[in-house]
């Protein structure tokens, strides 16, 4: 609890496949989508060109639309894409919403699985207490914004382990794209 001093839980051991069983590489914290930049560190045409893959990228990956619809899809995709993917127990067993950004299937905004998963979609369950899971125009009417500004109950906050606060970043860069959407 409170890893470091910080909001933030570790869970135990055996809740790791929760998270990490989600993808079949196992790996989370980044992906080809989120080295593909030149922000400074290790990037993706860095660690192409050191045969760090086995079947090298030859350019960057960019993530559909402006930068409004990038860096909301850009945050589905880094912080629940990992649970939210079409492989994943989540979609399989629980809710079909599927945030996963699959770099040989970057087209249009309209045409990702975030969008087709998300956006005018009624809610199913009863995880939410709001009708559509994105709601265009209303973020306040959008279960994505309910769920991933709630905190302390962790049947419905998302991500439902390892925060004690939202984003407030996350959760804007959300609700920027959400307000953009046509109604």
């Amino acid at each position: 609890m409170n890893a470091s001093g910080t909001m933030h839980d570790i869970p135990a051991q055996e809740g790791c496949t929760t998270c990490h069983g989600s993808m079949p590489d196992r790996v989370l914290g980044f992906t080809a989508i989120q080295l593909s930049h030149d922000l400074g560190g290790l990037n993706l045409m860095q660690a192409s060109s050191m045969g760090l893959f086995t079947n090298p990228p030859t350019k960057n990956f960019v993530v559909p639309g402006d930068a409004v619809e990038q860096a909301a899809l850009g945050y589905l995709h880094a912080n629940c894409g990992l649970c939210h993917n079409d492989r994943s127990k989540v979609f399989l067993i629980q809710v079909d919403v599927n945030t996963w950004l699959d770099t040989a299937k970057l087209g249009t905004v309209i045409e990702t699985p975030t969008y087709t998963t998300l956006v005018k979609r009624p809610t199913t369950g009863n995880i939410s207490k709001v009708a559509m899971r994105i709601a265009p125009g209303n973020p306040t009417g959008s279960a994505i914004h309910e769920l991933m500004a709630l905190r302390g109950d962790v049947m419905r906050q998302m991500p439902p382990t390892g925060t004690e606060i939202s984003d407030p970043t996350g959760l804007a860069a959300v609700d920027a794209w959400i307000n953009k959407l046509p109604p």
